[in-house]
């Protein structure tokens, strides 16, 4: 998450640029699994 956040250049202290930030995270991480899915 701290990567994400500097790589982002967002704040992780402002609740926020945290949800935010971890909102993209979710929805690369389900997009990675849905694609494993898919090859599997």
């Amino acid at each position: 998450m701290k990567q994400l956040s500097t790589e982002l250049g967002v704040a992780s202290q402002c609740g926020k640029c945290a949800r935010v930030t971890k909102k993209i995270l979710n929805d690369k991480l389900y997009e990675l699994a849905e694609n494993a899915v898919k090859v599997a």
